[in-house]
């Protein structure tokens, strides 16, 4: 039994064993052939896999090859491992093996090499790759190229840098393009904003697109005000209501299509505008462009220069001065406003200033005065144009330069008209409401029209006054004519006299006794008087009307030459029984030519003698009224009829009247006083009623 177990137990073992050997070898076979078509299928896909490894290999050799970029790879030290074709080509060498190893500072300048060589060594210690930058490639022979590059980190197996590659792409033609166009463009907003003419383009909402520098200093919007808003922003009718550049009715371009527009402070500016549409490549419109000139200028200086040409041209279209001042008030309107405007006129012979044409909504003219202290009359003394606003006013008031004259205006403008240098005249404008509306510009047109003005009007006064000489002239040749005929008549007549008194006691002197010799005598001494007193009064008269009489004015006591006068014809006096009165202060003196006021008081007393009768009274009477001495000489005598009076101081009427002493005149005398009077810038005038006497009364310059 033990034997059985034992070979039992021993068999059993054995059996395990072989059957684990077995089960072993079997395991293994399995495991061998397991292994087996593992390694089969290892060399399988490793087949496949350096298949597909050769496949893309060739996929990457040929986009490397083909591909017009540069693709570069780098090692650590960053040289050259790996290059394409285009970089090769690029390069300028035969092969691949020539730029394997080197570095970009064996193939480039300095510059580029170094500025590569930083970005590459920043992209490997901070794995960020540089995407899409613009490199300046400069070469060792002087050449600049431009490439877009961009960078990356290159990883091994084990994920560790090991290098860099890139793609290079050749951009060199775009960048000269693109530098050619901004030159271009330089160049044109250059032009743009130099043009003499504002220019600006808008969409097709009519919005700004872009604004130049004149359109800026025009308008005073500068382009940042401008650009994206509608150009109605500056434009005024008709140009604001309606816009011709969109209008299909309208044919493009227009040039020189005139209208208005308003800056930015407000004014408004007169401008002529060129406009035109923009199109794209297709010819599709896209929006438009606008030039224009500011003329404002050019238009006031037309209306200048129109307003010359008038003026010249009235002088010799109106016969009548003060059709001349109305077409001269008519002109300043079409310059500026001039609802209130005059024109005075300064006679400094007579210190008078007038106002021949005068408008104003308020004041009444003056008429002729004195000069005073008004505006007027300060620009008469100082020749200054002046622009007056109430402030200023206030302020010339104060210091004692003027007075006020009138009702005051908010502004006042007026400018000197002068002959040369002198001041003549003054031309005003003023207005009561708003004294914005004179300003330098309105000061300076003025300015420049007055002396076209003053020509004009001095020439009007000139060809009056010619005129008036020419009709007066023309009077006195007929008087003077006239005056010649009589006076030879009254010459003839007294010698005729004393022709026949002397023949007759030539003839009969021997049968003449001695009343009728003094008889003779005496009547040919009193036409001997007669003729000499004539002579006299002719040759003074004559000395005035030729110049030859020189006026020497001079301080002349009137007591003294009134006593000489009263000596002179004493004795007539006396013959007649006349008394003669002085009436006056005895320090009254007049400024005048003495000699011609003695002739003047001679003819006077002696006329006043001749026609009073026995008993009668002479009487002299003077009186100093403010700057002049009214003397008058009255007489008691036959006096005269009105027919009389008209006949007086005139020399184309012969008039001449027998004393009352049956004495004879010439009738020169009183010509003679009222030359000599008017000479001395005085007058002369008589009143006088039949038997009650005769006042003659002149007016002299008082002495100072």
């Amino acid at each position: 039994m033990n034997n059985a177990f034992f070979s039992m137990i021993i068999e059993k073992p054995l059996n395990s064993i072989l059957s684990l050997i077995f089960i072993s070898d079997l395991y293994l076979l399995i495991l061998l052939a397991f292994l087996l078509l593992l390694i089969i299928y290892l060399v399988i896909q490793n087949y496949s896999f350096r298949k597909k490894i050769n496949i893309e290999e060739k996929y990457f050799s040929a986009y490397m090859d083909n591909v017009k970029d540069s693709i570069f790879f780098k090692d650590k030290d960053c040289r050259f491992v790996r290059i394409n074709k285009s970089t090769v080509e690029k390069f300028g060498v035969k092969s691949e093996k020539e730029i394997i190893g080197k570095t970009d500072f064996d193939l480039f300048a300095n510059e580029h090499a170094s500025a590569a060589y930083n970005d590459e060594i920043e992209i490997m210690r901070s794995g960020k790759p540089i995407i899409a930058a613009v490199e300046t490639e400069t070469w060792r022979d002087g050449r600049v190229t431009y490439v877009s590059t961009s960078k990356f980190p290159f990883y091994d197996n084990k994920n560790r840098v090991v290098g860099t590659f890139g793609v290079s792409r050749d951009i060199t033609s775009l960048k000269l393009t693109e530098k050619a166009l901004r030159q271009e463009k330089e160049r044109s907003e250059l032009i743009f904003n130099l043009v003499p003419s504002a220019v600006f383009t808008v969409d097709l909402e009519k919005r700004i697109t872009s604004w130049n520098h004149r359109a800026e200093e025009i308008t005073g919007y500068s382009a940042e005000e401008v650009l994206g808003k509608e150009c109605i922003l500056f434009s005024e009718s008709p140009c604001k209501d309606h816009c011709g550049l969109f209008d299909g009715e309208i044919p493009k371009p227009i040039f020189h299509y005139d209208c208005e527009i308003i800056t930015k402070a407000g004014y408004k500016r007169n401008i002529t505008k060129s406009i035109e549409l923009i199109r794209d490549v297709d010819g599709k419109v896209i929006g438009g462009i606008e030039s224009f000139e500011d003329i404002t200028e050019k238009l006031e200086t037309d209306k200048v220069q129109r307003a010359l040409y008038r003026i010249s041209q009235a002088v010799n279209n109106f016969e009548d001065i003060n059709d001349l001042y109305s077409e001269i008030h008519a002109i300043i309107i079409g310059l500026m406003p001039a609802e209130n405007f005059y024109i005075a006129i300064y006679d400094e012979e007579n210190n008078q200033l007038s106002f021949p044409y005068f408008v104003d909504q308020f004041d009444e003219s003056p008429g002729i005065r004195k000069p005073g202290r008004g505006l007027t009359e300060y620009i008469l003394r100082t020749g200054q144009n002046l622009l007056v606003d109430e402030e200023l006013d206030n302020k010339l008031c104060e210091q004692g330069e003027i007075d006020v004259v009138g009702e005051p205006a908010k502004i006042w403008l007026g400018i000197a008209l002068k002959a040369d240098t002198k001041t003549f005249g003054v031309l005003v404008v003023q207005d009561y409401e708003n004294p914005e509306i004179y300003g330098e510009k309105e000061k300076e047109i003025l300015n420049f029209v007055s002396e076209q003005i003053a020509s004009a009007i001095l020439k009007k006064q000139t060809e009056k006054q010619i005129l008036k000489y020419s009709e007066e002239l023309k009077e006195l040749n007929a008087s003077k004519d006239k005056f010649f005929s009589i006076i030879a008549h009254d010459l003839k007549s007294p010698f005729t006299a004393l022709l026949g008194y002397s023949e007759i006691i030539q003839s009969d002197y021997d049968t003449m006794d001695g009343s009728e010799l003094r008889e003779f005598t005496k009547n040919m001494h009193e036409v001997a008087n007669s003729v000499y007193n004539l002579l006299e009064n002719l040759l003074e008269w004559s000395r005035i009307q030729t110049g030859n009489k020189e006026y020497k004015p001079e301080k002349v006591e009137l007591n003294e030459i009134v006593n000489n006068i009263f000596m002179l014809f004493e004795h007539l006096a006396i013959s007649k029984k006349i008394e003669l009165i002085k009436n006056f202060d005895l320090d009254i003196t007049v400024e005048a030519d003495k000699n011609m006021v003695n002739t003047v008081f001679r003819n006077l007393l002696s006329n006043a003698i001749k026609f009073t009768k026995v008993n009668g009274q002479i009487k002299i009477s003077a009186e100093k009224i403010k700057d002049e001495v009214v003397v008058s000489v009255a007489d008691s005598g036959i006096g005269m009829s009105e027919d009389d009076l008209n006949k007086l101081f005139r020399i184309d009427i012969h008039h001449t009247t027998i004393g009352t002493g049956q004495e004879k005149g010439t009738g020169l005398g009183l010509i003679l006083c009222k030359e000599l009077i008017e000479k001395n810038k005085g007058q002369i005038k008589v009143a006088s009623k039949q038997n009650e006497g005769t006042t003659f009364t002149f007016n002299l310059p008082a002495g100072t």
